[in-house]
Parts: structure tokens; sequence; C-alpha cells
């Protein structure tokens, strides 16, 4: 491991439970507590948590491209093959209109997430630009193309905004960071990032190579982070004291003591 990582160890480990997911879903978790599985066809929440367990399906839009919990009461998945939004309440129950962005000024939707204030935020593939769109389908900001500003193509893997910053995950071992105000703030290069999890100001990003590294707004040098045992990972969700390893058919979640 190069010398520009840090480790960083936890104390010890005490596993708590584990659940049989299937093998192609992603796992993601909630401010509060909630499991969330997510497959192409079906999002189900796990019995366990503050919300009771129940599931959300809609075979007229495609396949799930994503789940953002950015606002635990309003889940909101997107389908990128017909560019559709919805949003949830805590009973997988849709809520609300559901939002077409071909509708809206986008050409190509790639990815999508919920903002602050009812906005959304979509990456578009055609003019390689990050754009935040009102409710009324008003820009109020965008970062341009992005091909002009860091010298490349971007092609995205996860999109999300926590704590007024925004992060995109493309497949070029970058995470790019945006302002509200879709101000590009710099990029954090990981070797084989394939996705990432965010904690308020602290992010944790999965790589190909099984491992996690984390990271904060002071923090210069990320840090190599110590983890329970485990196979290879599709996702991990770090809460608080509680560590959501997800492997290739089985979710198991360990308590950092």
């Amino acid at each position: 491991m190069t010398s520009l990582f840090i480790h960083l160890f936890f104390i010890g480990f005490t596993f708590l439970q584990s659940w049989t997911i299937p093998a192609d879903a992603h796992v993601r978790v909630d401010e509060i507590g909630n499991v969330y599985v997510i497959s192409s066809d079906a999002i189900q929440l796990l019995p366990g948590g503050n919300s009771p367990a129940a599931i959300y399906s809609e075979a007229s839009f495609g396949a799930i491209q994503s789940l953002d919990l950015r606002d635990p009461l309003k889940p909101m998945v997107f389908f990128k093959g017909s560019g559709k939004m919805v949003f949830l309440d805590n009973t997988m129950s849709v809520q609300g209109q559901v939002i077409d962005l071909f509708d809206a000024p986008v050409n190509q939707p790639l990815l999508a997430c919920s903002s602050v204030d009812h906005h959304v935020w979509v990456f578009d593939g055609i003019n390689q630009e990050l754009i935040r769109i009102s409710p009324t389908f008003r820009v109020t900001a965008r970062t341009g193309n992005l091909m002009q500003l860091i010298g490349a193509a971007v092609e995205p893997l996860v999109l999300m905004e926590r704590d007024n910053r925004i992060y995109l995950v493309d497949d070029k071992k970058r995470v790019l960071e945006f302002d509200l105000f879709a101000t590009f703030l710099g990029k954090r290069l990981v070797p084989g990032v394939v996705d990432i999890d965010v904690r308020k100001e602290t992010v944790y990003a999965l790589t190909n190579t099984n491992e996690v590294f984390t990271w904060n707004r002071t923090l210069v040098l990320p840090r190599l982070v110590d983890l329970p045992p485990h196979e290879e990972l599709r996702s991990i969700n770090i809460l608080r004291d509680r560590v959501f390893l997800q492997s290739k058919k089985e979710l198991r979640c360990f308590k950092i003591n």
C-alpha cells in the first residue's frame, strides 16, 4: 500500500446480524438506520430498522438505476431508461407526482439525486454537466461542461448530496466535489473507486481491490479503514457505530467496539 494512505484502526467489531440478499442487489442505509436492498426491479426495506418492512416496484418505468437517501423520510428512486424520478415515504408508497426528466431541460439523464429545497441534481451525459433543477423545472445552478474543467469525459457511477456538498464518482478513479451553486471544489483520486458512502462531512470510498478509504473536509490524506474479515464487497455503509458489509449474497452488520 502506498505511503500516501494512512491506516485507520478501530478497536474491534462485534457481529450483530446478517441478511441473505440477491446477488445483483446494492445496499444503502439511511441516517436513521433503515436498510434498503436495491435491485433492478424492486427496492426492499428490510425489517429491524425504524420503519416497517416494505417493498416498492414499478415495472412500467424500466430498471431501477439508484435510490437516494439524503432525506430518510423521502427516499428518491431514479429510473435511468425512462428518465423518471419517484419520491417515496417510509412505507414505500409514492409521494406526489412522478417526475419525468425528459420534460425538464435535460438531454440525457444518466444519474440523479435529491437536493435541499425540493430541488434535484441531474448529470446530463450529452452536455457533460451537472445541473440543479427546481420543482418547476427551472435550472438554478450548473457546472458547465466538465470535460473543459477537468480535461476528460465523465462517466458517472454515483451521485449524491450530503450537507450541502455534492459528490460525483466516475469510472476514472475520481470523486468530484461541488457546492450547491455547482462550483467545482476539487477532486480526490482514489485507485479503483467504485462506490461511496457519505455521512455528514465524512466520505467512505469502496475500491475494486476490496479496500475502503475515508476522508473529510479537513483530512488531507485519505485513510485506509480497518474492517472485519469479509469476502469481496459490493457496498459498504458506516453509520455511527455500525458497519454494514455487503458481499455477493449476504449483508452483515457489525458494531464498532
